[in-house]
């Protein structure tokens, strides 16, 4: 089976020429290349009876001759296997209500896609579709992920870090870069990290997983070491590590074997994560602090105990959540959201991230709210950390304003 992006069609039921064209775009850079366009819901329907099967319909709702909410119904009888993303500028409770109706009818609901678009929040559902994709395969070959299959792909090696690049907003340099995990998987390509994750969590294996990860990472960061570059890494650590007394000093050796600064590696919390043993968790969390490294909280403000968070562990930065960044120079209420959670930041003297940034109006919001870091889309997909180099000299060549001294 190819796991190519390439090999999905997509419909895009759009009726304004513009969002069309912004839709189209942004399938193209994810890597979509087989797409369908429709204006309204009856187009859509020709489409679907006559073309090759149809993956995903990417569908607006205020759509003439027939409305998107008409589509999705008839598409229980007319193209029950597609997938559906609902593309909208409708109130989100409307949009809520027509995921109801495509769920009633058992139809394969992605997610909801506000307009203006977002590439991240497009790509974050083409790789839930994707997921469904591989998990179906393994089910048809009776052979689910399991934990010996992950210690199998971690013995061959088969994990690969890639680097999104995080940018100095009020310079434009590459300070930083958070470090993502692929499985290179022999049969089936690319597997997203949502695939394994919480398997590699269930199983404890998230632990040699995430040591084998950070190893890529400091071997990276010694490599920019030797060429004069001080670029530090990002890595996700799992809640579930944290209640291990010597998570601390695994990591010191880790940086001190290969001569690199602690303060060169951040550690990334998902604010999102249930942190069982606070009391355990936050000796870990105080020596690593202790030791010179950096702590993050990742996804600030959509999990269920940030100000708890903030307030007992000795947080060196705060990532505000995608979900709050994109867009937010259109709409008032993100915009307060975001800037609450910079004044926040700023009071408790953390430096703050902000995740998502997919515009140049993103981009110019956040840096006139004096935010720190930027990451997202706009200024750069992850990438294996040989591309880097040529990303870093493409987007200086954007940018020539950047100011390169310290």
């Amino acid at each position: 089976m190819s796991t190519d992006v390439k090999t999905l069609r997509v419909l895009v039921v759009e009726d304004h020429k513009f969002q069309q064209k912004i839709i189209v775009q942004a399938l193209r850079i994810i890597g979509i290349e087989q797409i369908e366009v429709a204006e309204n819901g009856l187009e859509a329907l020709n489409i679907l009876r006559a073309k090759a099967p149809i993956n995903i319909v990417l569908c607006d709702l205020d759509l003439p001759k027939m409305d998107g909410i008409l589509l999705i119904q008839k598409m229980k009888t007319k193209a029950p296997e597609a997938a559906i993303i609902i593309s909208s500028a409708k109130d989100s409770s409307l949009i809520r209500a027509v995921e109801d109706i495509a769920k009633n009818h058992n139809l394969n609901l992605l997610g909801s896609l506000p307009k203006p678009v977002s590439i991240e929040l497009l790509d974050e559902l083409i790789n839930n579709y994707w997921n469904q994709i591989v998990q179906k395969e393994y089910e048809h070959l009776d052979v689910p992920i399991t934990a010996a299959m992950l210690e199998r792909a971690m013995n061959e090696n088969q994990f690969e870090l890639y680097f999104q690049p995080k940018v100095e907003l009020k310079t434009g340099r590459l300070k930083s870069a958070e470090g993502l995990a692929r499985w290179n998987h022999p049969e089936l390509g690319t597997i997203s990290p949502r695939a394994f994750i919480p398997m590699l969590e269930s199983s404890r294996l998230i632990d040699r997983f995430t040591m084998l990860l950070m190893d890529q990472a400091l071997d990276q960061v010694h490599a920019w070491k030797d060429q004069g570059r001080s670029i530090s890494v990002a890595i996700n650590i799992s809640p579930l590590m944290l209640d291990n007394s010597q998570l601390a000093d695994h990591i010191l050796k880790k940086t001190v074997s290969r001569n690199i600064s602690p303060s060169l590696l951040t550690l990334e919390i998902t604010e999102t994560g249930l942190i069982e043993n606070m009391d355990a968790a936050l000796v870990s969390l105080v020596r690593l602090k202790m030791f010179g490294f950096s702590l993050s909280i990742d996804d600030f403000g959509i999990g269920y105990s940030s100000m708890e968070q903030l307030s007992r562990i000795p947080f060196s930065e705060l990532k505000i959540d995608r979900s709050f960044v994109h867009n937010a120079s259109q709409n008032k209420k993100l915009k307060a959201i975001v800037e609450a959670n910079i004044f926040l930041a700023r009071n408790l003297n953390l430096k703050t991230v902000a995740e998502g940034i997919e515009t140049l109006e993103d981009w110019w919001l956040l840096s006139d709210m004096k935010c720190d870091f930027a990451q997202g889309y706009f200024i750069a997909s992850p990438m294996p950390a040989s591309e880097l180099n040529t990303w870093e000299a493409r987007w200086k060549s954007k940018n020539p304003s950047i100011d390169e001294t310290e």
